[in-house]
């Protein structure tokens, strides 16, 4: 395409003096874009290559922290429950231990602790009722969550639902059968009992542990399928995540604070991305106020020439962009 020549002839100073104000605004909004940019640049930079720095050491080693937290997390709830962090941190450790060495995993026996805690003031009975009811549950199919919330209700209402000890019943768990063991009673007569609301907190205690003591039908069952190839390979897991759990404490503990500072530094430091942000905005709606006098300088020149007012605004943008770019 060949080149294209125009020739303006007139007055052409007015035209002349708005492109030289146009480019001085335009060296000056480049300018102040310029060193924000590069303030705010520099700073995220350096805030976003520690992150990362961060995320790389984490992914080296991802599962020695994650399970360091996760240990972190359970002491957390079990402190607030029972008011110790000393104690609460010893009981998840423990629940870990038996998770380990038996076929429910710690998170089905945490959720079966939690209920127990607020029956129990110390860690050994919720240790103790906790792995009884996975003994029961590796047995029945039934959660051990499920059967730790029935007892937790039982003690504090001071008697057991019937529709609690049905649903055991239909379960396969044989609840009737040790209730009228240690109530001397027959099972007739503990359904009997039962519809009436009159089977204690303690009989159905004692029906609990009568079935999860030795020579009962869940005693150790949970121990004892950790003995398969699936139960070992589960135990082998869980002890390579206690592991990662005692390596990952003190590195957490070294990292917090990193994190923190990170955290801190970037609130501090939002005063400056906001007035970058809003300098950026000002520069950028100047751009409008620089446009209207060349704007003006055409159309007057136009007129001179007799041409039509309809492709001064398109003039305007191109003289504006070259301007620009010749800068």
């Amino acid at each position: 395409m060949s080149d294209v020549e125009f020739t303006f002839s007139g007055d052409a100073t007015s035209l002349s003096d708005a492109l030289q104000q146009i480019k001085q605004e335009l060296t000056k909004t480049k300018e102040a874009v310029s060193t924000l940019t590069s303030k705010f640049a520099n700073m995220y930079f350096t805030v976003q290559g520690a992150v990362m720095a961060i995320k790389t050491a984490y992914s080296a080693i991802s599962n020695i922290p994650a399970q360091a937290a996760r240990l972190e997390d359970l002491t957390t709830v079990f402190a607030q429950l029972q008011g110790d962090a000393v104690q609460a941190g010893k009981l998840v450790k423990d629940l870990w231990q038996d998770a380990a060495n038996g076929a429910v995993p710690l998170e089905e026996l945490v959720a079966a602790a939690k209920p127990l805690a607020t029956v129990f003031g110390d860690s050994a009975s919720i240790r103790d009722w906790t792995n009884r009811f996975a003994d029961i549950a590796a047995g029945s199919g039934m959660a051990a969550d499920a059967l730790a919330k029935v007892y937790s209700r039982a003690m504090s209402l001071g008697k057991v639902d019937s529709r609690a000890i049905d649903g055991l019943a239909k379960q396969g768990i044989p609840v009737y059968k040790h209730l009228a063991a240690v109530m001397n009673t027959s099972t007739e007569a503990v359904q009997k009992l039962a519809k009436e609301g009159s089977i204690s907190a303690d009989a159905y205690s004692a029906a609990l542990r009568r079935m999860t003591d030795e020579g009962g039908e869940y005693y150790r069952v949970s121990s004892q399928l950790s003995n398969t190839a699936a139960g070992s390979w589960g135990t082998l897991i869980e002890n390579i995540n206690r592991a990662a759990a005692a390596i990952g404490q003190p590195i957490n503990e070294a990292f917090t604070p990193v994190l923190q500072s990170l955290a801190a530094s970037l609130e501090k430091a939002l005063p400056d991305i906001q007035a970058f942000a809003t300098s950026l905005i000002d520069g950028l709606s100047g751009v409008g106020s620089i446009i209207s006098p060349i704007v003006s300088a055409l159309a007057d020149l136009v007129d001179m020439l007799g041409g039509a007012k309809l492709v001064v605004a398109s003039v305007a943008a191109g003289m504006l962009m070259l301007s620009a770019n010749n800068l």
